[in-house]
């Protein structure tokens, strides 16, 4: 079944991130649609098992998410559509992180909007907070070109790949490619 998804990108490469991610889709035989999107952030329509399992693969991107609103309204104006009855899962505990592109919004109003969200999501859905081990965890990402707010499904890959970059070797080459841009490149060539 396709849902809505969107995938937070990392920014520091101007268009590869989404050729990646799409590389990485057909790789795996995963057919999907784009849609609309803002800066740092590609929203599909796809499956959800197939868009998890490329996940994995994606060296560009931080977090893949079931998208629950997109709109390029105030950031604000989510906690009005979460009061008006948006499609959110239940769930016994959660936690909500509002993350910012450069300067979207003041990092006083990242706090407010987290603790606003959280007690408009906890009387709606009876749940507790729970900042530590979370049944879920509710992403908003906001730009100065509009906000995508939903679940966190999943954390790619580029974490892991950290661990193997050349600051980390015993030894370094001239000829040794950093491993993001290695990843990057496998799922190019899907």
């Amino acid at each position: 079944m396709a849902s809505d998804l969107f995938v937070i990108l990392c920014g520091s490469y101007e268009g590869l991130e989404v050729s990646e991610l799409h590389g990485a889709l057909e790789a795996t035989g995963t057919d999907c649609s784009r849609k609309p999107t803002i800066p740092n952030v590609s929203r599909i329509t796809c499956e959800t098992a197939g868009a998890m399992k490329v996940t994995k693969r994606l060296a560009l991107s931080f977090f893949l998410c079931q998208e629950i609103l997109f709109s390029r309204a105030s950031p604000r104006d989510v906690i009005n559509q979460i009061r008006r009855g948006l499609n959110i899962p239940e769930t016994s505990s959660f936690r909500v992180k509002v993350r910012r592109l450069r300067k979207a919004i003041p990092p006083q109003e990242v706090m407010k909007l987290e603790r606003d969200i959280g007690e408009v999501l906890s009387s709606d859905l009876r749940a507790r907070v729970d900042l530590q081990n979370p049944g879920t965890e509710f992403i908003m990402y906001v730009t100065c070109e509009g906000f995508v707010f939903g679940t966190k499904l999943g954390t790619t890959a580029r974490g892991e790949l950290k661990w193997r970059s050349n600051k980390m070797k015993p030894f370094k080459h001239s000829s040794t490619l950093q491993p993001d841009l290695s990843r990057v490149l496998v799922n190019l060539a899907r």
